[in-house]
């Protein structure tokens, strides 16, 4: 096999154009790879001054040879022709079971009749367990009755058996210990494919007569069938055919598979997406720029988009990219809202005429889709065919509600509705950006509010001109010149109030002229003369009275030299007394005149403060007022008469009112929730009326009638895929959505019929590549939707089948994986909704997600909803592997929890299969004493599931309860081994299993988190039990995370300072994420509870991407926790905070502490 090296210079090299001759003489290249091409170019007849020609030629051919490899990587994970696979060599226990007393041909005539067989068996028990699994893990029920045995001799010279027919049936439970009824499924009994093709390939052996199966009376002629295989194998030694019955898990699902990308592997290279996982490149077509929802937002209408769910901006980003025909991975930590935005996506695609595939391994992940799609009517325009479902009776109830449902047109009022929201979401949008963008100073109104940090401080007053310097750092500047004052202050050597010299001003000239006259003595000259002139001034005063009105300054200014020269810096009413004191400070002037040129210099520099507009802070500072404190008045007076001023000068705000705002609010929000019931009907108008072309149409008019009767006869001689076929005009316009696992895309949909606009894969992170390409050959785009940091697939532990010269073009774990390694464009879901406390992720959010999520606190945020419960006893390792005591501890809290909080649903996960086997047969013998339970379990909504680190994801209940097992033995040995969290990838398993809860977890463990060694083990996943251990028992450092914060605001400091005062408990930035409630009230007789939250219009408001998360979805997540919820305008604060105060006050008097209940 050539290299992948050589590949990726060959294909760097035909970009660059650079003559492959020069490749050859380059020093990258090994001597085997030199000599492979030089033996490549010699097969082709190429010579050096011709190879620049041909190189691309060349490099098509390595891709064309890389295209096949990577198709028989992928064909041989599907084809397990293996003895590990159990349809080529099963044994006889937990997932096989003889029949006793039961011939193949005569069970066969029995349940083909309708008839069922009763057994009773322990060994049953498994069976029931892994069919279950199965059909939740792949929606594929994987549990047959084999028909008749092949015993054959492998290579190997050992014995095995392989089945021969495999007919669909299900266990049923009964009442009784280890009762179950045999029924079969409505499918056909199939032959063992898988077996002829091993035959074929390792043994030229062809079985003639039984394709297709040959009939009887009541079904397949099963001993015809039998005696042909025996006929085919009679001359293999030691070979016999067994004439018998065995229940079993067989899966050849992947056979179909297989066969699906075997037949159309020329189909499916030429994707892009597959032809870019074959390349290791990303090679997608040029498609529209990634949506910015922030910009959007501004401009884009309400009818633009469908969005019949709420959603928060991530998830609307992706729907627009999706909208637009893009590829990408969409990245969903747990309770991210992966359903409902996948919901959504689909809503709008349909909204825009376009035709979606979903794709899920787990039958759990398609119902939740499903059950969204069905309360927002889209019911009868989805086929559901995932695996587990299929049959041709399911199959065509559903095609005929599609006929014959109808809906009726909803007329303008969608236009009219959506141009009003709009209206509505302008204007608070337009408030938004009023209180927050920037203006010409570099300051928004925010930021002006928020940093007037002192309010018993008096501002410096400054004069309006100073705001007209376009200077960006203008407050520094004037900071600065404040500062300065120490150095002017160090002139002096003293106070400037007791220098001598105190109160001899200059009047104001510029500092240069000033400098000068003191240096020429003139003002040294002048100044004797100044007592005299006063004293004249005194005695004109004293003779006309019709002067006392008039200021002493300026009288002063009458005499030129002193008007030249001298200012009075502080006069007072009484002029007579305002000139004795000049009279009296200009004797002692003259005194320490030889101050003179020390004191011009402080002047001087004064002069230019004043000249800038900081007069109020050279009189403050001259009475001895500290430069710490003006700087704090100065940036009060700066920040206040900048926001006034920002308010006077934009309109909206200038007329801004409280009031108004909480009106616009709550008509946007109504505005909004009837525009959402609205486009229900909108789209189900517009696929009706699509719908109803089906009538008219003359393509469409026989394939119409011949569903009809496919509808009456009940599907009779037709198979699903047949009728499918059968509608390739009609079966999109009636269900333009499918909902299936990729199986039943292989089964189903041929892969050259018209393909769908987008298939979205959910959980991908547990669907391998292999399994994914069919599904993404039949549509133009696709989405796959998975955590990286979720399980990978379920077959994570079973031995890879790729050698290690394929190592380099081998897949991933899974198909996200291997889109996220070709750098596919990717969207990320970060507001999480799951968890009702955010002790329930907060450990998952910081260990894994970087502390990414965007997570919500409840109003009982105070109250622990994560514990631990350490259980007296041991695993008994040597055995059974399984702990005892924490399995009866377990059961007993399901029982009390089921009595106390009969509405509460629960999830039991254990750390390995052994001990959920365990703790769900307690369970059962639970229910048998207490009959009461067990149907209250099985009417409910959501049953008790008992389940593993492998099989949980996807679930979810409100309370989860963990058994971990592991623990010492009864020795007091502990063995360091936690099954898969010991393995690469176990701290997945565990991310998975602790993000199940709603409402709380509790950890049973006989283990504790001190005898988890971290010197025996470097397994990731152990490392993080131990440290969650510690979580749940409250002792680990991360308890104190849901109380860490940004800065709280200053508006939330100060109303919380205010609330103190009044004898409230208060406390701030509530939260562990960005979305936090700002203030929040408790009562001295709820100290756990708040009674009130306030949330402000702060920077965290803002910076949310759209109107809808401001106004609809934070809110609404906030009350679904159980806030109280009150808020506060900024600009109410600043304005009117004697009425905000008020409001409050009426707010919290009328307050209750709410419950928190579903």
């Amino acid at each position: 096999m050539t290299n992948i090296p050589l590949s990726q210079s060959l294909e760097k090299s035909a970009q660059c154009v650079r003559p492959l001759e020069l490749l050859l003489q380059a020093g990258t290249l090994s001597q085997q790879e030199k000599e492979v091409l030089q033996n490549a170019l010699s097969t082709m007849g190429m010579q050096a001054d011709t190879l620049q020609e041909n190189l691309q030629t060349l490099v098509n051919q390595y891709q064309k040879f890389n295209s096949a490899a990577k198709q028989q990587i992928w064909e041989r994970k599907l084809l397990d022709l293996t003895l590990r696979n159990s349809l080529l060599n099963y044994r006889v226990g937990k997932n096989a079971y003889v029949v006793p007393n039961q011939l193949a041909g005569q069970i066969e005539d029995t349940l083909e009749s309708g008839q069922e067989i009763c057994l009773e068996s322990a060994a049953l028990n498994s069976l029931y367990r892994a069919m279950r699994n199965s059909i939740e893990e792949t929606g594929a029920n994987t549990l047959y009755l084999a028909l008749g045995t092949l015993v054959w001799i492998g290579k190997d010279k050992k014995e095995h058996k392989a089945p021969i027919l495999l007919m669909p049936v299900e266990l049923v439970k009964l009442k009784g210990k280890n009762t179950y009824s045999i029924r079969k499924r409505d499918d056909d009994t199939v032959l063992n494919i898988t077996l002829l093709e091993m035959l074929s390939v390792d043994f030229q052996l062809q079985i003639e007569g039984i394709q297709p199966l040959p009939a009887d009376a009541s079904g397949i002629d099963v001993s015809l069938v039998l005696h042909h295989v025996a006929n085919a194998v009679a001359e293999q030694t030691g070979w016999q055919v067994c004439d018998d019955a065995v229940l079993g898990i067989f899966s050849f699902t992947k056979f179909l598979l297989w066969n699906d990308i075997h037949t159309n592997e020329s189909l499916i290279a030429a994707n892009p997406l597959i032809r870019s996982l074959i390349e290791g490149r990303l090679l997608l077509p040029p498609a529209a720029p990634m949506a910015d929802i922030r910009q959007l937002d501004a401009v884009d209408m309400p009818t633009s988009h469908l969005i019949p769910l709420d959603a928060d901006s991530s998830q609307i980003e992706a729907l627009i990219d999706a909208e637009n025909g893009l590829s990408f991975v969409l990245s969903g930590p747990p309770g991210t809202g992966k359903s409902q935005s996948i919901t959504n996506m689909i809503a709008n695609m349909l909204y825009h005429g376009k035709r979606v595939l979903f794709v899920a391994q787990k039958k759990a992940a398609l119902d939740v889709v499903k059950e969204r799609l069905d309360k927002i009517g889209l019911s009868t325009f989805c086929l559901e065919l995932h695996s587990n479902k299929v049959d041709k009776r399911h199959f065509l109830s559903q095609l005929q509600l599609a006929v014959e449902t109808t809906h009726q047109k909803v007329g303008n009022e969608y236009e009219t509705l959506a141009n009003q929201l709009f209206i509505e979401r302008q204007k608070l949008s337009a408030y938004a950006d009023a209180l927050h963008k920037k203006r010409e100073h570099g300051y928004s109104l925010y930021q002006c509010i928020e940093n007037m940090h002192d309010a018993f401080i008096s501002p410096i007053q400054l004069p309006p001109s100073i705001f007209a310097s376009k200077e960006n750092d203008l407050l520094k500047t004037l900071t600065q010149r404040v500062v300065d004052l120490v150095g002017l202050q160090s002139i002096l050597g003293i106070a400037p109030a007791q220098h001598p010299l105190y109160g001899l001003y200059p009047i104001k000239q510029d500092a240069k002229a000033l400098s000068s006259y003191i240096k020429q003595d003139a003002l040294e000259n002048q100044l004797p003369q100044l007592p005299l002139v006063l004293e004249g001034l005194k005695q004109q005063i004293e003779r006309n009275a019709k002067f006392i009105s008039k200021t002493t300054k300026q009288y002063i200014e009458v005499d030129y030299k002193c008007k030249k020269f001298f200012q009075v810096a502080k006069v007072s009413d009484n002029l007579l007394e305002d000139i004795d004191a000049f009279i009296a400070a200009s004797q002692r002037w003259n005194k320490h005149i030889n101050l003179l040129p020390q004191w011009g210099s402080y002047v001087s520099q004064l002069q230019a403060l004043e000249q800038m507009g900081l007069g109020d802070v050279i009189a403050r500072f001259e009475q001895g007022e500290s430069v710490e404190s003006l700087c704090k008045a100065l940036q009060l007076g700066f920040y206040q008469q900048l926001a006034r001023g920002i308010v006077e000068s934009d309109p909206l705000l200038k007329d801004y009112s409280g009031i108004k705002m909480e009106q616009i609010i709550k008509c946007y929000t109504q505005l909004h929730h009837d525009f959402q019931q609205l486009s229900q009907k909108e789209l189900l108008s517009k696929l009706s009326a699509k719908r109803q072309t089906v009538q008219t149409n003359q393509s469409c008019s026989a394939e119409l009638t011949l569903l009809r009767k496919r509808i009456a006869n009940k599907g009779r001689g037709a198979s699903i895929r047949t009728m499918i076929e059968q509608m390739p005009t009609t079966l999109p316009l009636l269900c333009p959505v499918m909902l299936m696992s990729p199986l039943s895309v292989a089964q189903y949909l041929d892969a050259h019929a018209e393909p769908f606009d987008l298939v979205i894969f959910d959980e991908a992170s547990q669907m391998p590549t292999s399994e994914a390409v069919g599904a993404i050959a039949r549509a133009k785009a696709a989405i796959v939707v998975g955590d990286s940091k979720q399980m990978p697939p379920t077959s994570f532990f079973s031995l890879t089948q790729t050698n290690e010269d394929e190592a380099d073009i081998d897949d991933l774990e899974s198909i996200l994986d291997d889109c996220t390694a070709l750098s596919m464009p990717m969207r990320s879901l970060k507001w999480h909704y799951r968890s009702k406390h955010e002790d329930l992720i907060t450990f998952s959010n910081i260990h894994y997600y970087d502390s990414s999520l965007i997570t919500f606190p409840s109003a009982n945020h105070n109250q622990p909803k994560i514990s631990l419960q350490q259980v007296e006893g041991y695993y008994d390792a040597g055995k059974s592997r399984t702990n005892m005591a924490e399995a009866k501890a377990i059961v007993a809290e399901v029982v009390s929890r089921m009595q106390n909080e009969p509405n509460r649903s629960i999830g039991v996960i254990a750390f390995s299969l052994g001990q959920s086997n365990l703790i769900e047969d307690l369970l059962n013998e639970a229910f048998v004493e207490n009959p009461n339970l067990e149907q209250q379990n099985a009417t409910s909504k959501e049953p008790i599931f008992v389940k593993n680190l492998e099989n949980v994801q996807g679930d979810e209940r409100d309370v989860i309860l963990f058994s971990v097992g592991y623990a010492p033995d009864q020795d007091g040995k502990l063995l360091m081994n936690f099954g898969p969290l010991n393995k690469a990838g176990g701290e997945k398993r565990l991310n998975v299993a602790i993000t199940r809860a709603r409402y709380e977890m509790k950890l049973f463990a006989v283990l504790r988190a001190d005898q988890i060694d971290e010197k025996r083990t470097s397994a990731r996943g152990v490392l993080d039990l131990k440290q969650f251990m510690k979580y749940a028992a409250g002792k680990d450092s991360l308890q104190v995370a849901k109380n860490s914060s940004s800065q709280t605001d200053v508006i939330a400091q100060q109303i919380a300072s205010w609330l103190r005062q009044q004898g409230y408990q208060v406390e701030t930035s509530i939260g562990a994420s960005a979305c936090k409630v700002d203030i929040a009230v408790a009562t001295s007789t709820h100290a756990e509870s708040y009674k009130l939250g306030i949330i402000l219009d702060g920077s965290h408001y803002y910076h949310l991407n759209t109107t809808s998360d401001r106004e609809i979805v934070k809110p609404a997540v906030f009350n679904m926790l159980g806030w109280n919820l009150m808020r506060v305008f900024t600009l109410d604060w600043f304005l009117y905070p004697e009425n905000v105060k008020k409001k409050i006050v009426e707010k919290l008097t009328h307050s209750t502490v709410l419950p928190l209940d579903r």
